[in-house]
Formats: structure tokens, sequence, C-alpha cells
């Protein structure tokens, strides 16, 4: 009897810590999407949907904030990305980085700014 009771004991422990790790891990990726989408809001007000490439740029230069510019797959556009964030590494995944993207039109004009995530997964 007093076997089982260790055991229950010892499989309770190992659910409640599991719970707690779950619980806590979904805090933190919420605590962490808030964090990336009041970065956003703050650009999008900063720097309007219709503002040039020198015009992000300027801004970008003159916050401090590194940046590179990327084009991704078949786009003949580049977008600007700000690396906002990393989500640590996790089940098979590699760290992945966040960016905030500033996309622009065939005219250099800003078209959209959005999160953008990349990182590898196995």
């Amino acid at each position: 009897m007093r076997r089982r009771e260790i055991l229950l004991i010892a499989l309770a422990t190992a659910t409640a810590a599991l719970a707690g790790s779950a619980l806590y891990s979904r805090h933190q990726t919420h605590r962490r999407g808030l964090e990336y989408r009041t970065r956003l809001t703050e650009f999008r007000r900063a720097i309007p949907v219709g503002s040039n490439r020198k015009t992000v740029e300027a801004y970008l230069d003159s916050h401090n904030f590194d940046f590179a510019t990327v084009r991704h797959g078949g786009s003949p556009n580049s977008v600007i990305q700000v690396q906002i964030g990393e989500v640590p590494d996790k089940y098979g995944c590699s760290r992945w980085e966040i960016y905030v993207e500033f996309e622009f039109a065939d005219d250099d004009t800003l078209r959209d700014t959005h999160i953008a995530e990349a990182g590898v997964c196995l």
C-alpha cells in the first residue's frame, strides 16, 4: 500500500509540474505577443503608410534602430526589417527572430508594416 501512495504522489507532482510549465510558457508567449504588437503600433503611428523609403530609413537611423534591407523569395521589392525580439529554442526549433517589416510598393512608398518571424524547425 505504501508503494502505491508514493507512486500516486510522484505522479501528481509530475502532473502539477508539467501543467505549471505549460501555463508559464503560455503566459510568456502571450506577454511577448503583447510586446510585439505594442512595438508594431508605435512604428505604424510614427511612420504612416505612403511614406517613402528614405523617410523610413531616416526615422530608424534617428532612433538608433538597427535594420536590414532584405528581399523575400521571388518578390521584386525589398523590405526593411527591424528585429524586435526572439523566441527561445523549443521543441526541435532553433531560436526564432521576430521582426517588424516595412514593405514597399514598386515606387518605394510604404505599403504595409507588419510582424514577421524567421527561424528553423527540424
